[in-house]
Protein backbone atom coordinates (compact mmCIF):
# COMPACT_ATOMS: atom_id res chain seq x y z
CA UNK A 1 0.00 0.00 0.00
CA UNK A 2 1.22 3.49 -0.84
CA UNK A 3 0.37 6.81 0.76
CA UNK A 4 -1.45 7.88 -2.39
CA UNK A 5 -3.77 4.89 -1.92
CA UNK A 6 -4.86 6.34 1.42
CA UNK A 7 -4.77 10.06 0.68
CA UNK A 8 -6.38 9.84 -2.71
CA UNK A 9 -8.69 12.85 -2.94
CA UNK A 10 -8.84 16.52 -1.97
CA UNK A 11 -11.42 15.97 0.79
CA UNK A 12 -8.74 14.19 2.82
CA UNK A 13 -6.45 17.22 2.87
CA UNK A 14 -6.74 20.37 4.96
CA UNK A 15 -4.57 23.46 4.58
CA UNK A 16 -5.27 25.53 7.67
CA UNK A 17 -4.20 27.69 10.56
CA UNK A 18 -5.29 26.17 13.87
CA UNK A 19 -4.47 26.93 17.47
CA UNK A 20 -3.31 23.58 18.80
CA UNK A 21 -2.78 19.93 18.04
CA UNK A 22 -6.19 18.88 19.37
CA UNK A 23 -7.87 21.24 16.91
CA UNK A 24 -5.68 19.93 14.09
CA UNK A 25 -6.43 16.30 14.89
CA UNK A 26 -10.14 17.07 15.19
CA UNK A 27 -10.14 18.77 11.81
CA UNK A 28 -8.47 15.76 10.18
CA UNK A 29 -10.92 13.35 11.80
CA UNK A 30 -13.70 15.50 10.35
CA UNK A 31 -12.04 15.22 6.92
CA UNK A 32 -12.19 11.42 7.22
CA UNK A 33 -15.91 11.66 8.04
CA UNK A 34 -16.60 14.07 5.18
CA UNK A 35 -14.77 11.80 2.74
CA UNK A 36 -16.83 8.79 3.89
CA UNK A 37 -13.77 6.97 5.28
CA UNK A 38 -15.03 7.14 8.90
CA UNK A 39 -18.58 6.94 10.18
CA UNK A 40 -19.85 10.07 11.95
CA UNK A 41 -20.73 7.90 14.97
CA UNK A 42 -17.08 6.84 15.28
CA UNK A 43 -15.52 10.32 15.11
CA UNK A 44 -15.65 10.98 18.86
CA UNK A 45 -14.10 7.62 19.65
CA UNK A 46 -11.42 8.18 17.01
CA UNK A 47 -10.52 11.47 18.73
CA UNK A 48 -10.26 9.68 22.07
CA UNK A 49 -8.05 6.96 20.59
CA UNK A 50 -5.77 9.46 18.85
CA UNK A 51 -5.43 11.67 21.92
CA UNK A 52 -4.83 8.64 24.14
CA UNK A 53 -1.98 7.61 21.84
CA UNK A 54 -0.66 11.17 21.85
CA UNK A 55 -0.65 11.13 25.67
CA UNK A 56 1.67 8.11 25.60
CA UNK A 57 4.27 10.16 23.78
CA UNK A 58 4.32 12.78 21.09
CA UNK A 59 3.80 11.66 17.53
CA UNK A 60 5.87 14.66 16.43
CA UNK A 61 8.67 12.72 14.76
CA UNK A 62 10.78 15.75 13.88
CA UNK A 63 11.51 17.65 10.69
CA UNK A 64 8.17 19.50 11.02
CA UNK A 65 6.15 16.25 10.76
CA UNK A 66 3.71 14.55 13.12
CA UNK A 67 1.89 11.26 12.62
CA UNK A 68 -1.07 11.09 15.00
CA UNK A 69 -2.17 7.46 14.75
CA UNK A 70 -4.24 4.78 16.44
CA UNK A 71 -5.65 1.33 15.89
CA UNK A 72 -9.42 1.11 16.13
CA UNK A 73 -12.09 -1.54 15.69
CA UNK A 74 -14.38 0.36 13.31
CA UNK A 75 -12.23 0.67 10.21
CA UNK A 76 -11.67 -2.35 8.00
CA UNK A 77 -8.56 -0.98 6.31
CA UNK A 78 -6.18 1.90 7.06
CA UNK A 79 -7.49 5.41 6.47
CA UNK A 80 -5.51 8.63 6.45
CA UNK A 81 -5.79 12.38 6.13
CA UNK A 82 -3.20 15.10 5.60
CA UNK A 83 -3.03 18.44 7.34
CA UNK A 84 -0.83 21.34 6.31
CA UNK A 85 -0.68 23.81 9.18
CA UNK A 86 0.47 27.23 8.04
CA UNK A 87 1.24 28.64 11.49
CA UNK A 88 3.00 25.52 12.79
CA UNK A 89 1.97 23.66 15.93
CA UNK A 90 3.72 22.68 19.10
CA UNK A 91 3.54 18.88 19.05
CA UNK A 92 6.37 18.39 21.55
CA UNK A 93 8.29 16.96 18.59
CA UNK A 94 11.56 15.17 19.25
CA UNK A 95 13.53 18.02 17.65
CA UNK A 96 11.38 20.74 19.33
CA UNK A 97 10.45 22.22 15.95
CA UNK A 98 6.90 23.31 15.22
CA UNK A 99 4.93 20.84 13.11
CA UNK A 100 3.65 21.92 9.71
CA UNK A 101 2.73 18.57 8.13
CA UNK A 102 0.42 16.08 9.85
CA UNK A 103 -0.34 12.62 8.55
CA UNK A 104 -3.27 11.21 10.53
CA UNK A 105 -3.55 7.42 10.34
CA UNK A 106 -6.23 5.06 11.67
CA UNK A 107 -5.72 1.33 11.17
CA UNK A 108 -7.83 -1.69 12.09
CA UNK A 109 -7.02 -3.44 15.33
CA UNK A 110 -4.85 -6.45 14.58
CA UNK A 111 -3.30 -4.94 11.45
CA UNK A 112 0.10 -4.50 13.04
CA UNK A 113 2.18 -5.18 9.94
CA UNK A 114 0.21 -2.85 7.69
CA UNK A 115 0.06 -0.14 10.37
CA UNK A 116 3.82 -0.29 10.95
CA UNK A 117 4.51 -0.31 7.21
CA UNK A 118 2.51 2.90 6.75
CA UNK A 119 4.19 4.55 9.74
CA UNK A 120 7.55 3.52 8.30
CA UNK A 121 6.73 4.88 4.87
CA UNK A 122 5.58 8.21 6.31
CA UNK A 123 8.70 8.32 8.48
CA UNK A 124 10.87 7.73 5.41
CA UNK A 125 8.99 10.47 3.57
CA UNK A 126 9.56 12.83 6.50
CA UNK A 127 13.31 12.48 6.01
CA UNK A 128 12.99 13.93 2.51
CA UNK A 129 13.29 17.65 3.19
CA UNK A 130 12.27 18.58 -0.35
CA UNK A 131 8.99 16.67 -0.06
CA UNK A 132 8.15 18.13 3.35
CA UNK A 133 9.09 21.64 2.18
CA UNK A 134 6.87 21.21 -0.87
CA UNK A 135 3.94 19.97 1.21
CA UNK A 136 4.39 22.71 3.82
CA UNK A 137 4.28 25.40 1.14
CA UNK A 138 1.51 23.84 -0.98
CA UNK A 139 -1.41 26.14 -1.67
CA UNK A 140 -4.04 23.57 -2.60
CA UNK A 141 -5.15 20.03 -1.94
CA UNK A 142 -4.53 19.19 -5.61
CA UNK A 143 -0.92 20.31 -5.26
CA UNK A 144 -0.51 18.12 -2.15
CA UNK A 145 -1.89 15.14 -4.07
CA UNK A 146 0.64 15.71 -6.87
CA UNK A 147 3.48 15.88 -4.33
CA UNK A 148 2.34 12.65 -2.65
CA UNK A 149 2.02 10.83 -5.96
CA UNK A 150 5.47 11.95 -7.05
CA UNK A 151 6.98 10.91 -3.70
CA UNK A 152 5.32 7.50 -3.99
CA UNK A 153 7.01 6.97 -7.36
CA UNK A 154 10.48 7.70 -6.02
CA UNK A 155 12.67 4.67 -5.27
Amino acid sequence: MRLQDLIDRPELIAIVDVGDKVAAISLLVERLVTAGKLARDDAEDAMRALLKREALGSTGIGRRVAIPHARVSYVSSPVAALGIVRNGLDFAAVDAELVSVLFLLLSPEGSDREHLEMLGFIGKLAKQATVIDALASATSAAECLRIIRKADQAP
